[in-house]
């Protein structure tokens, strides 16, 4: 999840890329995921970080 906080500060990336990169197929389950970790929304992240 480190990884993906990181890519997600790149906004060229689309949220599911991220999620491909870090290994997860599924967009949802990846935002689940980040969510349990983070305590926010990958785009909730990527809004609070720019």
């Amino acid at each position: 999840m480190e990884r993906a906080k990181g890519l997600l500060a790149d906004v060229s990336r689309k949220i599911y890329e991220v999620a491909c990169q870090c290994g997860i197929d599924d967009v949802r389950y990846f935002t689940r995921l980040f969510k349990e970790y983070a305590g926010m929304t990958p785009k909730e992240y990527r809004d609070k970080i720019l």
